[in-house]
């Protein structure tokens, strides 16, 4: 392929692929990567849903490499708002491990949920057979969290404060997306402050129980980002 300027990359490992299970980078990926000619042919580790933390294990040995998460639990067809907050905790933890990239399973399925090899799973969005309408699933709101506001090329960036589920980027044209999550069964009232601006740029929100909230702010005049209390 590198002979003929095919424009394509290899990553190495795919669905089904075992760079999964465990906590540690298994033998099959150091065995390709610390070989210098076969590594040099290799853009991107893919890992699958089970992988978080060999992923956070790749970033640090292998940091010249991309890292993407290429599938993502297909749960039970059930596509629960329960499924959507575990999909959000999910995407965090990758890309707080170094995750360039995240894919789900499926895109588009009818309203029996069944895959093309019999088994039931959730979708993003949901197609009833007999009617045609369209139904957009929990899922498919929190990837548009992050798919819509946070742009290609972002770079995630330090998020502080005592609130703990947050995650920020910073996207190429400057602009600061801060990702938020509720997990409890009240509202929470949080402050929130982008570093290098003035004090009346605070922002004070009120989340609502068991939400996932998305802030964008414009350019900052730096790139350290989020303070949250």
């Amino acid at each position: 392929m590198r002979n003929h300027e095919v424009d394509v990359e290899l990553w190495l490992g795919l669905n089904g692929d075992p760079i999964n299970g465990g906590d540690l980078v298994n033998d099959r990926l150091a065995t390709v990567l610390e070989d210098p000619k076969a590594s040099g042919f290799i853009s991107a580790i893919g890992v699958q849903y089970d992988s978080r933390n060999q992923m956070a294990c790749a970033r640090e040995l292998y940091p010249d490499k991309k890292l993407i998460q290429t599938e993502t639990e297909c749960n039970r067809g059930e596509n629960t708002w329960a499924d959507a907050q575990r999909l959000y905790d999910q995407m965090k933890r990758y890309f707080d491990n170094g995750a360039n990239a995240y894919f789900l399973w499926n895109m588009v399925l009818d309203d029996t949920g069944m895959s093309t090899w019999n088994w039931r799973q959730n979708a993003p969005i949901t197609v009833n057979r007999r009617t045609g309408k369209v139904a957009y699933n929990g899922e498919y709101f929190v990837m548009r969290h992050f798919s819509q506001f946070v742009k290609p090329g972002a770079k995630r960036v330090l998020a502080t404060g005592i609130w703990g589920d947050k995650i920020a980027f910073v996207n190429p044209n400057g602009s600061t997306v801060l990702v938020m999550g509720n997990s409890a069964d009240r509202t929470y009232d949080v402050n929130i402050t982008v570093a290098g601006r003035a004090d009346n740029d605070t922002i004070s929100v009120t989340m609502p129980a068991r939400s996932i909230n998305t802030f964008v702010f414009p350019k900052p005049s730096s790139e350290r980002v989020a303070s949250s209390q």
